[in-house]
């Protein structure tokens, strides 16, 4: 009697990969896909625990692999439980992606709000200033004075947004594109150290924030690719047991969650 190997096909195996599938970790990304579509009431406060579902993603994933791979199963049905979970993972992960954008966007608006309520501007005040100022402003650049130096004769508050809306639009007609992102950037800074000169005390814990809240974003777009690379990598090689960090600023400074 001839034996004869069988076939399955990818569905036949993710079929038969489904009645062993960790249920515990397959629940436990469940609750995480469901957190992620939650309301919150302070974004600015979600933001700084938002590094820990991200560390969790990363730890089910390993913890699901690993007991996919020692379940004793056919190879071709542990390979794919094994792409079950990683897909599942990384569904759970971009899905936090998302929640943590709109975190930051719903924190920039409530911050907006509260920076408009400490500087109130007549907006036709503004621009009928604007109007005198800009061309004085753009005189000094044409005749080769640098922005530090004028930044020197900044008086006026408004001055620091007639600059910050005129600069890039100057710099563009007389240079080009070359250096133009990292001019603007340059110009942002320094106009930011003129402005805090007429701050007051709350609108400066503001800006305080609202630098925080984009450190944070940043970083956790470097977590969020840190964990996309280590839970796709499992497909194919055993779950890392190096630590993975994950970086996002807490209310007491940096931190680093460590994912074992």
């Amino acid at each position: 009697m001839v034996s004869r190997s069988v076939h399955f096909s990818v569905q036949e195996l993710n079929d038969i990969a489904q009645r062993y599938l960790p249920r515990k970790v397959l629940s436990d990304f469940n609750g995480l896909r469901i957190q992620a579509g939650g309301s919150v009431e302070s974004p600015v406060q979600e933001l700084h625990t938002s590094h820990e579902p991200i560390a969790e993603i990363v730890s089910l994933t390993f913890d699901g692999v690993r007991q996919m791979r020692q379940a004793g199963l056919d190879p071709s049905v542990a390979q794919a439980a094994i792409n079950l979970v990683v897909d599942e993972a990384i569904e759970v992960l971009h899905l936090w992606q998302e929640h943590i954008q709109e975190l930051g966007r719903q924190a920039f608006a409530k911050l907006q709000e509260e920076r408009t309520a400490a500087n109130p501007q007549d907006e036709a005040v503004y621009q009928a200033y604007a109007l005198r100022r800009w061309p004085q402003f753009e005189q000094l650049l044409n005749a080769g004075r640098s922005l530090p130096e004028i930044l020197l004769t900044v008086t006026d508050r408004k001055d620091c947004r007639v600059l910050r809306e005129g600069y890039p639009a100057w710099y563009q007609m007389k240079y080009g594109l070359k250096g133009f992102d990292a001019a603007v950037a340059d110009m942002h800074k320094q106009v930011d150290e003129v402005e805090q000169r007429f701050m007051s005390g709350a609108e400066k814990r503001i800006a305080a924030r609202w630098q925080e809240i984009e450190v944070g974003l940043q970083r956790m777009q470097a977590a969020f690719s840190q964990a996309l690379t280590a839970i796709a990598h499992c497909r194919d090689h055993e779950p890392s047991r190096t630590p993975i960090p994950l970086w996002m600023p807490s209310p007491e400074g940096e931190n680093v969650v460590w994912v074992n």
